[in-house]
Parts: C-alpha cells; structure tokens; sequence
C-alpha cells in the first residue's frame, strides 16, 4: 500500500515483525506510538508505504490518495458528505465512497 493526504493522520499497525518493509512515513510533523506494533502520524503533506506482510491502516484526513496491490481485504467509509470522493477497483468505474463501511476483496490477478 502506497499512500498520501494533505492534511490528517494514518495509523499503521503491523502486528508482525520482520514480514514486510514495516511502515515507512516521510514528511509527517508528529508521531505517537500507540503500542509496540501501532504507531500514529500526523501533520500535512505526510506519504507513507507498507510493502509485503499483513498490515492494518487506518487513515483520516483531507486530500487521502491511496493505492493497494496485493490480496485481501479493503474497508472504505467516507465521513457521509458529498466529498468523501472516490474509488475504483481493478480499472473499473469510479464510484463514490459511501459513508458507511464498504468493505472489498482485493486479489492480485493479471488481466
């Protein structure tokens, strides 16, 4: 997962150590650790990655730009405005994000 915001938080929880990159956050202006294996960061303009491994990421803010591979599961729930944007899934329609949990199967498959 490769992400972005302009103004927010993600919180990244990775509950095993050594399984992928572990959380890299780059322009954050805060941090708390929440436990051993959860971490918030905040402030505008943060980028934030976690490559391989299972992983949990909880992100809120403003100007949330987000991009998934890999196999599992995604939630999405918008704040139930009519700019809460968008999201499409393996080149298909955009859709608007609803302001209620949506949840999806991600899968890595070729086309």
């Amino acid at each position: 997962m490769i992400g972005s915001f302009a103004k927010g938080s993600v919180t990244i929880s990775d509950p095993v150590d050594g399984d992928g990159t572990g959380p890299i956050v780059t322009g954050d202006e805060w941090s708390k650790d929440r436990s051993d294996t959860t971490t918030t960061w905040g402030g505008t303009r943060v980028r934030f990655r976690m490559i391989g491994g299972t992983f949990k990421i909880v992100v809120k803010g403003r100007g949330i730009n987000l991009s998934f591979v890999g196999k599992g599961n995604v939630t999405v729930t918008g704040a139930g405005t009519l700019d809460d944007g968008s999201y499409s899934v393996n080149g298909g329609d955009y859709s608007p994000i609803p302001g209620f949990q949506f949840v999806f199967p991600l899968s890595a498959t070729s086309p």
